[in-house]
């Protein structure tokens, strides 16, 4: 649908006005000379106001009433009528006869969706209200059988935009990704400095037979000591044995001699009998000393040669503990890296598919109504930057490509404030823009012109895309 005539009577300071558009219609002026105005009278027949909107403030000053009139192809005109108190709306054509008020408001909505985009706001907007614009300007399905070939269904519950889904998955991979490499590192980091801290590695079957070796030679050590003990303790008992029979018998033999003698020698008797007793406790505490004696030096040799049994024993029970520990370490070494190359796999598997996802998404990106649009950790990125890298006549060319992919259905395109943009990129880049967006185009644009040739009231200019061709 393309607008052939514009006519505007009694609206702002225009009494009666005829304007025939191009495939770009530029208002350009100082302020106040009616740029907005005349964007907002075209929008006024093009669009259904919302509840309690009449567009009376349109009307001039001292007009009663006026009207904004627009004649399409194929035969279809548009009028709405303003007053003081309403305003109404009516379309006629051939093919649809008159419609008046909801009838006409009805046509109007369904045929023609000219979103108004005001250039300087939407630069200036917060970023979450951008990005709810742009990604409400760029709809279409997510091809979600094709992303759960890649990521199974972990997601299939997500909702939202689809670049949304796609930020969000490709962050939960990375974020996977980088947290499993961390942990892969730390594990190989820790084997290998236990690694570094740990002998060389000891035959534990060796030593425990040095063990047994020299358990075996102390149990002899003992044996032989309780042998010579108890080798003393016979032959003392014998020779006690020996002496106190002796003792006995010799005084049964005095007693029998003395028999007769015994009334004269009993006291010589006596003084023999004591003397035998004391050599007899002599020849005990002599026996008795001796054994002393041999056990004192059996337990000193038994000392001398256990001692060095026990401190061999000890080493190598030292050793065997530490070899045992350290085998336990080898075996959380060998764990720390069996880890590790298994994360190292999964870091692999996860790097393999943020690759597909990104060429999924490489793919999906090529089907955009916008081109250069994507999401990068929940932002929008725009041709690869950030927001406040990208050039100002890059934006405005992302907002009336955004007007024109919200708008679907109308070929009407219109945009104020565009004097956001200097003079060279308006002119080099965002005219160009607009003659090849194959739509219909009304940029309102505040310009005072040059010292030379200074623009003093509004001036409508119209380029046709076979003239700039």
């Amino acid at each position: 649908m393309r607008i052939h005539k514009i006519i505007l009577d009694h609206i702002g300071h225009v009494e009666h006005e005829e304007i025939a558009p191009a495939d770009v219609t530029i208002f350009e002026g100082p302020n106040g000379c009616g740029k907005s105005l005349h964007l907002k009278a075209l929008r006024a027949a093009l669009a259904t106001p919302k509840r309690g909107h009449d567009y009376t403030e349109l009307l001039s000053d001292e007009a009663p009433n006026g009207y904004i009139a627009l004649s399409l192809n194929a035969g279809l005109n548009i009028r709405r009528d303003i007053n003081s108190i309403e305003s109404k709306l009516s379309i006629k054509s051939k093919a649809l006869g008159e419609q008046r008020g909801s009838d006409a408001n009805r046509y109007v909505t369904n045929t023609f969706d000219a979103e108004s985009i005001n250039c300087e706001s939407f630069l200036t907007k917060d970023k979450k209200e951008r990005q709810r614009l742009i990604l409400e300007a760029i709809p279409f399905e997510m091809d979600r059988i094709g992303l759960r070939s890649i990521v199974g269904n972990d997601f299939d519950k997500l909702q939202g935009h689809p670049l949304e889904i796609l930020d969000h998955v490709h962050k939960t991979f990375y974020d996977r990704r980088a947290e499993i490499n961390r942990s892969a590192k730390e594990r190989r980091q820790m084997a290998q400095g236990l690694a570094d801290t740990i002998q060389s590695e000891v035959d534990l079957k060796q030593v425990d037979s040095d063990i047994s070796r020299l358990e075996s030679e102390l149990q002899d050590l003992q044996q032989a000591r309780n042998e010579k003990i108890e080798s003393a303790e016979i032959k003392a008992s014998r020779e006690i044995t020996t002496a106190s029979k002796e003792h006995a018998d010799t005084i049964t033999s005095l007693r029998n001699e003395a028999q007769e003698k015994i009334n004269l020698i009993n006291e010589g008797l006596t003084r023999l009998v004591a003397n035998l007793d004391k050599i007899f406790q002599e020849t005990k505490d002599s026996n008795r000393s001796l054994i002393e004696q041999m056990r004192s030096e059996a337990d000193a040799e038994f000392l001398d040669k256990s001692t060095g049994i026990n401190l061999a024993i000890q080493g190598a029970r030292s050793q065997r503990d530490i070899e045992i520990a350290t085998e336990a370490q080898r075996k959380i070494i060998r764990e720390g890296l069996r880890s590790a190359a298994e994360m190292e796999a999964q870091s692999t598997e996860l790097s393999e598919t943020l690759t597909a996802l990104d060429f999924f998404k490489s793919n999906m990106l090529k089907e955009l109504p916008i081109p250069g649009i994507t999401m990068q950790d929940g932002e929008i990125i725009i041709d690869g930057k950030a927001w406040d890298k990208v050039p100002d006549s890059r934006l405005v060319t992302l907002a009336i490509d955004l007007a024109i992919a919200r708008s679907q259905e109308s070929s009407i395109l219109i945009a104020d404030k565009a004097e956001a943009i200097d003079n060279n990129q308006f002119e080099n880049i965002i005219i160009p823009h607009l003659l090849h967006s194959g739509r219909q185009c009304f940029i309102g644009r505040a310009n005072v012109g040059s010292h030379t040739h200074p623009i003093v009231e509004l001036k409508i200019r119209t380029l046709s895309r076979e003239q700039v061709a």
